[in-house]
C-alpha cells in the first residue's frame, strides 16, 4: 500500500532520458537532473576529456588536465629520451670508474717509484738507508785517495815534506805527540783558498788530521779540550 503522500509525489515526478547512456529515469521537477546515476555522471565528464594522439591518431582519455596531447610515453618520445639518458649516464659512470682507477694507479705508480728512489742509489743498484750504495762509496773514497794523492806529489817532489818534518821536529802541531806515522796537513784547506806553501803546511798526527778534516783550527771550538784530552793520555801512558 502507498500513502497520500509517495502517491502524490510519485505522481509530481517527471521521466525523462539520461543524457550519456540513454536510458529513463523519473526526477523531481524542481531538481534539474540530466544523468540517472553518478557513474554516468562521472563517464560524461572523462568523455568531455576524450582527444586524439597527436603522433598516432588514437582516440583517449588523457589521465591528467594538462596531458592532451599524446596517448603514450612511446608516441611522446619520452622512454626513447630516457633511455639515451640512461645510457649517457652510465657512460659517465663508466668513465668516472676507469678515471678513478687510473688516478689510484698513478698514485700508486709514483708512491712506488719514490720508494724506490729512496732505496736506490744514482746508479740504480739496492742502497738502503744510505744514500750511496757500497760501490759508489768505494769509488769515492778511490777518487779522494787519488786527488790526495796527486796534492801530495808536490810535496815529495819538491821536497817540502822533509823541510816541513826537520821544521816541526816530527810532532804534531795540535796535540803535541810524536806520531809514528807522519802526515802533512793544510792550515788553511786547500778548498777554502789555502795554498800549498810551507807556511800553510804542518806536520800531524792521523787522528788529528782527521778531526780537522776541511776546518781551519779556530774553526774547532773544542780543540783545547782535545789537546788536554791527549796529553792526559800521554800522561797515562807514561
Amino acid at each position: 500500500m502507498v500513502c497520500n503522500d509517495c502517491r502524490a509525489r510519485a505522481a509530481a515526478d517527471v521521466e525523462c532520458s539520461c543524457k550519456q547512456c540513454g536510458q529513463t529515469f523519473a526526477r523531481r521537477p524542481t531538481v534539474k537532473q540530466v544523468f540517472c546515476s553518478q557513474r554516468c555522471y562521472q563517464t560524461h565528464v572523462k568523455e568531455k576529456r576524450r582527444t586524439e594522439c597527436a603522433k598516432c591518431g588514437v582516440s583517449f582519455i588523457p589521465k591528467k588536465q594538462r596531458a592532451k596531447k599524446y596517448c603514450s610515453r612511446a608516441c611522446a618520445g619520452v622512454g626513447e629520451m630516457h633511455s639515451v639518458d640512461r645510457q649517457a649516464r652510465q657512460a659517465a659512470r663508466v668513465e668516472a670508474a676507469r678515471n678513478a682507477a687510473v688516478r689510484t694507479l698513478n698514485a700508486r705508480a709514483r708512491r712506488d717509484e719514490r720508494k724506490w728512489r729512496s732505496e736506490r742509489c744514482k746508479c740504480g743498484r739496492l742502497a738502503i738507508g744510505t744514500t750511496l750504495c757500497e760501490l759508489c762509496r768505494k769509488l769515492r773514497r778511490q777518487e779522494r785517495k787519488r786527488r790526495q794523492n796527486s796534492m801530495y806529489v808536490e810535496l815529495h817532489q819538491s821536497g817540502m815534506r822533509r823541510r816541513v818534518i826537520l821544521r816541526d821536529g816530527g810532532i804534531c802541531q795540535y796535540c803535541g805527540s810524536r806520531p809514528r806515522v807522519i802526515t802533512m796537513d793544510h792550515l788553511l784547506p786547500i778548498s777554502k783558498g789555502g795554498a800549498n806553501e810551507m807556511s800553510n803546511v804542518v806536520v800531524a798526527c792521523k787522528r788529528c788530521n782527521a778531526i780537522k778534516s776541511s776546518k781551519t783550527p779556530l774553526e774547532l771550538f773544542n780543540w783545547p779540550n782535545w789537546i788536554k784530552h791527549k796529553d792526559s793520555q800521554v800522561v797515562n801512558r807514561r
